[in-house]
């Protein structure tokens, strides 16, 4: 099973609120003259139609919306490390400018574990390891299933700004596995939009 799926959706322009232009909701709501990454929360019906957010029978219901002019560290989305018994953590990812690398490893890669908070004071999994990635791939445009809950980190594959959204759904999540079984009739192999290296 692979950690990142590409799916045929709808255009972008079309799935989102008639007044969102996704780079000016981004890049008005982050700190003037910020120039390290930063991520910031937002309900879903703030960006998305509500009639995409009930299509799928599933409570998608926060996006998380990034700003990145550079690489991010290892990490999983969630505070609560546990490789024994991983929470489920997963969304679907847009990407804008930059495209991403996205790498991952296996928990028993990890070297050292630090819990902490991000800036918006949620918990937070920072990992670091020695060991090359076991899966990399490359997200261009479009829409990928993403899982979130086991070690990752998103690299830029070029010098522009990624700008990127993450819809989620609260807890309790539905697990990875199923997560892939809900969306196998739109889960697709196109290269234009995600590469597995």
């Amino acid at each position: 099973m692979n950690f990142c799926y590409a799916l045929k959706l709808p255009k972008f322009e079309s799935i989102v609120n008639d007044d969102i232009n996704i780079l000016d909701f981004i890049s008005t709501r982050v700190p003037t003259n910020r120039t390290e990454k930063y991520l910031f929360y937002t309900n879903a019906k703030k960006i998305f139609k509500e009639s995409f957010l009930t299509s799928f029978n599933i409570n998608f219901s926060s996006c998380h919306c990034f700003y990145k002019p550079s690489s991010g560290g290892i990490h999983i989305d969630l505070g609560n490390y546990r490789p024994d018994k991983p929470e489920e953590c997963w969304g679907i990812n847009w990407n804008f400018g930059s495209p991403a690398l996205y790498d991952y490893w296996n928990f028993e890669d990890i070297e050292t574990v630090t819990h902490c908070l991000n800036e918006q004071r949620r918990p937070h999994t920072i990992l670091k390891t020695s060991n090359i990635a076991k899966e990399t791939y490359i997200h261009h445009q479009g829409p990928v299933l993403f899982n979130a809950a086991v070690p990752h980190r998103a690299r830029l594959k070029s010098t522009t700004t990624r700008y990127a959204v993450s819809l989620r759904m609260e807890h309790p999540m539905v697990n990875w596995k199923d997560a892939v079984d809900m969306f196998k009739n739109i889960i697709v192999e196109d290269n234009s939009i995600l590469e597995k290296l």
